[in-house]
C-alpha cells in the first residue's frame, strides 16, 4: 500500500519538519490499517524513529494527529491537480482532469481509506480542520476549465464546477474504494490496467455528455 506522499528532504528543511514529514508517512498507513481507534501511538514513533512524547509535542493528541494525516492527504491531491499541464481546448483539458482523478485513487489507497474513516465518523474530525472545511481548492482547476468551455460555448451555461467534481469523484473513487467487493461480488478486477482504462472512458463520457452543449 502506497503511503501519502509527503514533500521530499531537503538539507534546508529544519529538522522538525522532516520529522513531521515522517510521522505523517507512518501514520497515514496505520491508520487505514488499524482505523483511527486501532493505531498505536507506540508503533507510529517507532517506525518514525522518534518518542511518543514527540507526537504529542507536534499534533497535541491522537485527533490532531488524525486531523494533520487527513490534511497532508488532501494536499497532496490537490498539489498533484495544480501541477498538471492541461490542454488549452477546454474539452480535451476536463477529459485529462477525468483521467487524473480515475488514476490518482487507484494508485494512491491510502487516501480513499483515510477519506473511508472520516466518513464512517461523520467527517467530525475534518470539521476541525481550517484547511479543509473550504472546497475551493479542489474546484480551482475544475472551475477553470469549466468557465473556459463555457466561454467558447462547448459547455453548458448551466452546469457547475461543484458538480463535474461530484461526478468525477463518485466515478473514480467508487473504483478504487470498491474494488474488493465489486471484484468478487461480479469478478471483474477493478485494478486491472484494461479495466482502469476502461473506467476511464466511462467517466469520460459521462462527463462530457453532461457538460456539453448538445449539437
Amino acid at each position: 500500500m502506497s503511503a501519502i506522499k509527503v514533500p521530499p528532504s531537503r538539507q534546508t528543511r529544519p529538522e522538525s519538519d522532516l520529522q513531521q514529514g515522517a510521522i505523517l508517512a507512518v501514520a497515514s498507513e496505520e491508520f487505514v490499517l488499524h482505523g483511527l481507534r486501532g493505531a498505536r501511538l507506540e508503533d507510529i514513533a517507532a517506525q518514525s524513529g522518534v518518542t511518543r512524547a514527540m507526537i504529542y509535542y507536534y499534533f497535541k493528541s491522537r485527533e490532531g494527529l488524525y486531523v494533520a494525516t487527513l490534511e497532508a492527504a488532501y494536499h497532496s491531491i490537490r498539489t498533484a491537480e495544480q501541477a498538471l499541464e492541461l490542454d488549452d481546448d477546454p474539452v480535451r483539458a476536463l477529459k485529462q482532469l477525468v483521467a487524473f482523478r480515475v488514476h490518482y485513487y487507484a494508485e494512491n489507497p491510502q487516501f480513499v481509506g483515510l477519506v473511508n474513516i472520516e466518513n464512517q465518523h461523520g467527517a467530525r474530525l475534518l470539521r476541525q480542520s481550517d484547511a479543509l472545511r473550504s472546497g475551493s481548492d479542489a474546484l480551482a482547476r475544475t472551475a477553470a476549465v469549466l468557465a473556459a468551455g463555457q466561454a467558447s460555448g462547448v459547455f453548458r451555461r448551466q452546469v457547475t464546477a461543484l458538480e463535474l467534481h461530484r461526478i468525477m469523484v463518485s466515478l473514480g473513487f467508487f473504483n478504487a474504494s470498491n474494488r474488493h467487493t465489486f471484484g468478487q461480488i461480479f469478478q471483474n478486477d477493478l485494478s486491472d490496467t484494461a479495466q482502469l482504462d476502461a473506467t476511464c472512458v466511462l467517466a469520460t463520457d459521462v462527463v462530457l455528455r453532461f457538460a456539453c452543449e448538445m449539437r
